[in-house]
């Protein structure tokens, strides 16, 4: 992209101040695009406010509505107005862009969360306050839930013993203290170890003149980004009030989210269940077919003979015959 910018710069006739000026508002649209905050589903964790530059099917509208994420996994939720979305996140408008929300589910519009707050009076006595509308107020002062001094779901009453916040209108003054004050120790009862409080070495001050200014360098490091600062006066060695120097926080940015992790090991096997009833006898099958003739069988053994008959009658006599002497075969 430099070499072609370099090549027209070279080969056009238009003015170098007005080569620059175009620079300038190209680089200006790239940090618009950045800061407006481009990112991608898998990055998001619940709560997180969301524009779609794609839609999601049924969705409020593409670059306009503004969605709540989860609870739901790759469910978005709309915030009908900035009064509905300000109730459940204070930061809202500071929205990320995806670019393709196609992929996602349009759940119910989000309602007005309730207020945890609600009855208390400025003159209730702090002891009386819950630790959900103590965790409120703390927000609405713009700390967070990771300061060290956050109020937590089991508190019991600290602020009632500092700095005489015994009533709600003192609660909600003694926490917009702390949200002001720049010392490390305050910083992080406010935000957390995320953020630090950091401080520029006392310079004259010119007797008011802006010039002095710039002596004072503000810098964080280079996964931190200034979250607030205010000038303040400092005394000199003879108690005049002659010095000042810059109180500012630096908290880190949050990085990309990282790679998803291994798959657990899977449960043991649960116990067998108890067994079941045995079936009852199906009806009997369809007869089969006629099977094909057998060989026949060898010959059975000979019987044994039979008892004699009787003997039978005498048959009738014959006629006699003639003969020509009486002797018979034997010579008698």
């Amino acid at each position: 992209m430099l070499g072609m910018l370099s090549r027209l710069l070279r080969n056009s006739r238009m003015p170098f101040r007005l080569w620059i000026l175009v620079l300038a508002i190209l680089i200006l649209l790239v940090m618009g695009l950045h800061a407006e905050g481009f990112t991608s589903a898998s990055h998001l964790i619940e709560g997180d406010a969301v524009r779609c530059a794609i839609d999601a099917p049924g969705g409020k509208g593409a670059n306009t509505a503004v969605y709540r994420y989860g609870p739901e996994e790759n469910t978005l939720h709309w915030y009908p107005n900035p009064d509905i979305a300000s109730s459940w996140d204070p930061a809202w408008a500071s929205f990320v862009t995806l670019p393709d929300c196609s992929g996602l589910t349009v759940g119910t519009d989000m309602a007005m969360k309730p207020n945890p707050c609600a009855g208390f009076t400025d003159t209730t006595p702090a002891s009386s306050v819950t630790p959900a509308c103590l965790q409120q107020l703390w927000k609405n002062a713009g700390c967070s839930e990771e300061g060290t001094v956050a109020p937590t779901d089991t508190y019991t009453g600290w602020w009632l013993q500092n700095n005489g916040a015994g009533t709600y209108q003192g609660i909600v003054k003694d926490m917009n203290l702390w949200a002001t004050m720049m010392d490390d120790a305050h910083v992080k009862g406010c935000k957390g170890h995320r953020c630090r409080g950091v401080t520029t070495p006392l310079e004259q001050d010119g007797g008011g003149n802006a010039v002095f200014l710039d002596r004072q360098r503000l810098m964080c490091h280079e996964n931190e980004a200034i979250s607030g600062f205010h000038l303040v006066r400092g005394s000199d060695k003879n108690g005049n009030p002659t010095l000042y120097q810059y109180e500012y926080e630096c908290c880190k940015v949050p990085g990309p989210q990282g790679p998803r992790g291994a798959p657990g090991i899977a449960g043991p096997r649960g116990a067998p269940g108890p067994l079941g009833k045995a079936g009852e006898a199906g009806p009997p099958g369809p007869m089969g077919p006629v099977g094909p003739t057998g060989a026949p069988g060898s010959t059975g053994p000979m019987g044994l003979a039979g008892p004699q008959g009787p003997v039978g009658p005498m048959g009738p006599q014959g006629p006699a015959g003639t003969s020509s002497n009486y002797y018979t075969t034997l010579g008698y």
